[in-house]
């Protein structure tokens, strides 16, 4: 995975210290990745005329909050899908 570099700008710009900085950088990276399972599951990519009429279409996001050994990733984007097919496997559910 690679940030382009606005992304990389706007961290640096932010000050954080080296914590918040690898979670910054773990939440982007999670948040692909499980794009990309979806993309798996689906069978096309964002905006593909591949997924026109297929049945099923990326839907939702619901957020959540990831523990991890730096602290806490707040907020974190979980995909969804209209049919309610997608269970993402990179993080653990919420106990």
């Amino acid at each position: 995975m690679t940030y382009d570099i606005k992304n990389l700008k706007e961290i640096l710009y932010k000050n954080l210290g080296l914590e918040e900085l690898i979670i910054s950088m773990l939440k982007e990276m999670i948040e692909t990745l499980m794009k990309s399972e979806l993309i798996e599951l689906l069978k096309y990519e964002k905006y593909s005329y591949d997924g026109h009429h297929t049945g099923n279409s990326r839907n939702v996001y619901y957020t959540r909050n990831y523990e991890i050994k730096y602290g806490k990733i707040n907020d974190l984007k979980v995909p969804g899908d209209r049919n309610n097919e997608f269970e993402q496997q990179l993080i653990p559910p919420p106990c």
